[in-house]
């Protein structure tokens, strides 16, 4: 990391259109206390402006402070996720915002990812290759979302620890894909292509490798099996949400507000679909409509903890 620059020295970060929210929205939206905003705000580690006395927040440092909130949430202790937050702001150029860095918590510790590298902030070792292993590991904090069902299938559904081959039946290898995705991701990618081979409408595996994808970098590959598995079946709200987040990092606003928009259709209660949509919105100047979709995915979220 380069060395701490004074904050009054450093440029503000790129903002949105909006005019800014204010710390007892955020704090009532994300459910973090006022004060530990300010204080993060006051000494820089988000890029709030300070206008006649009060703090006004974007929606990149609300993406920033939800972050921090589901490391809090996951076990994280918040001196090492202030220190994560002091870490990026002196090591990443002052154009270039936190909200483009994916935050996850591994054993108390946080890490830090882009496509292709992961690494520890606290170390800045280099972990997994993303673009060779496609995958994160660590915890989901719930940017995107793999295929999750009720059931659990049993043994005698699933191919042995050894049978990875196309041969095997699709449904089978599906299971055993997502047993061990965390543990063996780049195994997990090939057991879903294998499950595709047998069977291209299985909309579960297209989802779960093009988050796979997603994390790897590759977009247009994840876009594909977003895309796919909506084919398949119109209705799983889970390949939209994922497609609204991959147009969104291509750049694609009013796709991804149209995949947001559907998501919410099939589920209303879609807590990260709105916070998604109200970045999208907030960033065409539609403030009013962003701070509707924020106040839901409060609610959403309280009711959920």
């Amino acid at each position: 990391m380069t060395p701490a620059t004074p904050v009054e020295e450093r440029p503000a970060r790129r903002r949105g259109p909006t005019s800014g929210y204010g710390t007892s929205e955020v704090a009532g939206w994300l459910g973090l206390p006022a004060t530990t905003i300010r204080s993060w705000a006051r000494d820089g580690l988000i890029a709030a402006e300070r206008r006649e006395g009060r703090y006004r927040f974007g929606f990149e440092d609300l993406s920033v402070l939800r972050a921090a909130r589901r490391l809090l949430g996951h076990g994280v202790s918040p001196r090492r996720v202030r220190s994560a937050l002091a870490s990026l702001r002196d090591g990443l150029p002052p154009d270039r915002p936190l909200s483009g860095i994916r935050l996850e918590a591994e054993h108390g510790e946080v890490v830090a990812g882009e496509a292709g590298s992961r690494w520890e902030i606290d170390s800045g070792q280099q972990l997994l290759n993303l673009a060779r292993d496609a995958s994160t590991g660590g915890v989901d904090l719930g940017r995107l979302f793999p295929w999750r069902d009720d059931g659990v299938a049993s043994r005698s559904e699933e191919p042995s620890a050894g049978d990875d081959g196309a041969d095997a039946d699709p449904t089978a290898l599906l299971a055993l894909a997502r047993r061990v995705e965390l543990d063996e991701p780049a195994r997990a990618a090939r057991l879903y292509r294998a499950a595709l081979a047998g069977d291209p409408g299985l909309a579960d595996a297209h989802v779960n490798l093009g988050r796979l994808l997603h994390e790897a970098g590759d977009l247009p590959g994840a876009e594909e099996h977003y895309r796919a598995a909506i084919a398949s079946r119109p209705g799983g709200a889970t390949a939209h949400y994922n497609l609204g987040v991959a147009l969104e990092d291509r750049g694609d606003e009013e796709g991804a507000e149209r995949a947001y928009s559907r998501a919410l259709e099939i589920d209303p209660e879609a807590a990260d679909a709105h916070f998604n949509l109200a970045g999208v919105l907030e960033r065409q100047g539609r403030e009013a409509e962003a701070v509707g979709h924020l106040v839901t995915y409060r609610k959403l979220v309280r009711r959920r903890s």
